[in-house]
């Protein structure tokens, strides 16, 4: 029975295919069969004088039928293979990017490129030189094992011993392996975290001259990785004498006993020519059953750490009862924040803090910011209304609705996030823009990047500049504008900007702050800043300090009530 969900769907969607694949097995090793019987009638026809011309006609056609039904059966296996690869990548792939965001920060991105790559390349041996290799080894070991016992059942039953012994002992190993496979791929995938965090932070090491500390941690990694897959080559290499020794025992003893028998009578010289050709065919896969064993579980190991993602929760909440979201324009608060609590993970285990209660109330068209100091769990509450995180306790509404009545793709529809380092998706500038693919013309786009101050003059070639992944070809004020025109050009009803200009000059920062007063004057926007003077003339200001709500109001009021805020406006010049 097969235990992953994942291979199952796989069987179950392309089980025609597999069949066909069966069948193809079936018929190859039904061929290689009848071919020791053709030679011992050959044979025996042979000691009357005779040459019987059919068997010969019949036993090349049977070797050319099997040796192009071998061709096909090759081709439709590393065709299934890989289709099995595409299925499983695309699986993995879409299951990430739909995890809960507590989930992805958990994993080291390692993790996740190891499974998405090795893990299901290595999957696909489990079908494929595993499942039909081993298939068809048992066929022909039964159909062989028959025959043999037809033509000398005293030559089988002493074969046999031998070869129950051997098997006996590799099914013992394959489980060794495949314990050891599951930590050599897991050695990997630390491996891949540990370099791709080396290439991230590459002008980082190089500035402070830690290049040697930082291999030689990859070093290690990489020297795990050996140990582990070592144990996996120690292990597969006692297996091989066994088996090497197996083999050549059979064929030793059986044409030992089998030569006196044909002296004695007893045997046909055809009959110990097809016996010792049933033999080969029995032994080779019983001396296959050792590598056979390893890829399967190697195979095993590896659909198991898929299985791990596959199966794990997303970030769609099962609650969701698809209920659109009611209300228009003007029509009551947009966003609420009821009794909210967010405990970070790691605050349950004594090292965090908790976020909360907060309680906010955002109308349609007002501007709110949120300002305090580092720290505060400004981005935090970013992240509760974008529902990266889910509340520990309390609600979040959007237009009177619950949030988790509303599905995710629906809620998300209406906002629109530019984060702190507004990371790009890589591709083109035009990519990074139109991030929805709506098709969005040239002139609108440029349109964009002039009103944010982004490449000022450039023509219409600017758009199919690359963007590379991290944005390192981007300074971080080419980014976050990047990041506010993209949001601007989504048109949604809400903008959350955390920290929109944090790397930017006060001149620039200025430019945007305009910028956006102007052009989302009629919409909704949520903004996180540390510069006072940018949100002195939003609707509601919300003051924070240690994850909680200190004061609600007006730059005014503030200022004469809060005094937190009148001394960070103090300490920024932006009393008046």
């Amino acid at each position: 029975m097969i235990r992953s969900a994942v291979l199952r769907g796989f069987i179950r969607r392309h089980r025609w295919r597999l069949g066909g694949l069966v069948v193809l097995s079936l018929a190859g090793a039904g061929l290689g069969l009848a071919q020791p019987l053709l030679l011992q009638r050959m044979f025996d026809a042979l000691t009357s004088a005779s040459v019987p011309v059919s068997a010969v006609l019949i036993l090349t056609a049977a070797v050319v039928a099997q040796a192009l039904l071998a061709g096909v059966e090759s081709y439709a296996l590393a065709c299934t293979a890989h289709d099995l690869i595409l299925d499983l990548r695309t699986r993995v792939s879409k299951q990430v990017v739909s995890l809960p965001m507590a989930h992805v920060q958990r994993v080291p991105q390692g993790e996740f490129l190891s499974r998405m790559i090795s893990d299901t390349a290595a999957s696909a041996s489990v079908l494929t030189t595993g499942v039909f290799k081993l298939l068809a080894a048992v066929i022909t070991f039964v159909v062989a094992a028959g025959l043999m016992v037809a033509i000398d059942p005293t030559l089988f039953a002493l074969s046999l011993v031998i070869t129950v012994v051997a098997t006996v002992l590799s099914t013992l190993m394959g489980r060794l392996v495949r314990t050891a496979s599951a930590k050599t791929q897991a050695a990997t995938a630390t491996l891949t975290g540990s370099f791709e965090r080396t290439l991230t932070a590459l002008p980082l090491i190089r500035a402070y001259g830690v290049s040697q500390p930082q291999l030689d941690l990859v070093a290690v990694d990489a020297g795990n990785v050996r140990r582990h897959a070592i144990l996996v080559a120690r292990l597969g290499a006692y297996m091989q004498p066994v088996m090497t020794l197996a083999t050549q025992a059979l064929l030793i003893i059986t044409l030992a006993l089998g030569g006196v028998r044909v002296a004695e009578g007893s045997l046909s010289l055809g009959g110990l020519i097809a016996f010792m050709m049933y033999l080969m065919m029995m032994v080779g896969p019983v001396s296959q059953v050792g590598s056979t064993f390893v890829s399967i579980q190697t195979g095993l190991a590896a659909v198991d750490r898929i299985d791990e993602i596959v199966s794990a929760s997303t970030e769609e909440d099962a609650r969701a009862q698809h209920t659109p979201v009611g209300g228009s324009r003007g029509d009551g608060p947009l966003m609420s924040l009821k009794n909210v609590t967010f405990e970070y993970p790691q605050a349950a285990a004594g090292h965090g803090a908790q976020i909360g209660p907060l309680d906010i109330t955002i109308r349609e068209g007002e501007h709110v910011a949120v300002v305090g100091p580092s720290g505060s769990g400004k981005s935090t509450v970013f992240a509760l209304v974008e529902r990266f995180y889910e509340p520990s306790s309390g609600s979040v509404l959007l237009n009177s609705t619950l949030s988790h009545d509303v599905p995710l793709i629906e809620y998300r529809s209406h906002l629109a996030w530019v984060p702190q380092n507004s990371p790009p998706i890589g591709g083109s500038v035009r990519d990074n823009l139109d991030i929805e693919h709506r098709g969005l013309s040239d002139d609108v786009l440029l349109e964009a990047l002039r009103d944010v101050g982004l490449f000022d003059g450039a023509d219409a070639d600017i758009l199919d500049r690359p963007v590379s992944v991290s944005g390192s070809n981007l300074s971080g004020g080419e980014r976050q504008r990047l990041g506010v025109a993209r949001a601007l050009l989504s048109h949604r009803r809400m903008l959350l900007l955390d920290e929109p200009t944090s790397s930017l000059d006060a001149v620039s920062a200025e430019r945007l702050s305009v910028l956006l007063r102007e052009r989302a004057r009629d919409t909704t926007i949520l903004m996180a800043s540390h510069r006072l003077a940018e949100v002195r003339d939003f609707d509601k200001i919300i003051v924070m300090e240690r994850g909680r709500i200190v004061d609600v109001g007006r730059h005014d009021e503030l200022l004469d009530r809060c005094a937190l805020y009148n001394a960070l406006a103090k300490q920024q010049g932006v009393l008046a």
